[in-house]
């Protein structure tokens, strides 16, 4: 999983491309070790070290993990693809907005 996040940011980077990770783990120093070691560049934001975080909470989260791909709007366009598939989404999406500048 880690290098298929990484090879995202590194294909879609110059491009209006933010991959955001949102965390649940109880230890962030935990958290902090893991990017380092995995060499993860995207931003990640911490969830109050459980599952019912607020994050977590506001957009239904049950299971990790959970992936939504938003547009350029934020609007959540795609939930729960991995792979392909969430390379496809993610390029659909940026080709949306490419067409519209």
């Amino acid at each position: 999983m880690y290098s298929h996040e990484r090879s995202l940011e590194q294909r879609h980077e110059g491009r209006p491309f933010v991959f955001l990770a949102v965390n649940s783990d109880a230890d962030r120093t935990q958290v902090k070790q893991i990017l380092a070691e995995e060499n993860l560049i995207c931003r990640c934001v911490w969830d109050g070290g459980g599952p019912e975080g607020p994050i977590a909470t506001r957009y239904g989260v049950e299971r990790w993990p959970t992936t939504f791909v938003l547009d350029g709007n934020g609007v959540i366009r795609y939930s729960n693809v991995h792979g392909p598939e969430l390379d496809q989404a993610v390029e659909t999406l940026l080709q949306e907005l490419e067409r519209r500048q």
